[in-house]
């Protein structure tokens, strides 16, 4: 049995509800130009924080805004 598989045995013993992605997110069209993402703005996985405690500055990404 996977890590994956323990864990959902054990705190979901009744199975996990199957959902579609759009059905708890919207695709963005929009898009921005890349002079506007900066480390204040830049949201990626390595700055979240976990336990949903929000996200960090972008310590990875290199632009005319770095020192």
């Amino acid at each position: 049995m996977s890590k994956l598989e323990q864990l959902i045995a054990d705190l979901c013993p009744d199975g996990v509800e199957y959902r579609e992605l759009c059905g708890v997110a919207e695709y963005s069209n929009r898009r921005i130009d890349a002079n506007e993402v900066g480390e204040d703005t830049y949201v990626g996985v390595d700055n979240l924080l976990q336990n949903k405690q929000g996200v960090t500055k972008n310590q990875l990404i290199i632009g005319p805004w770095s020192d």
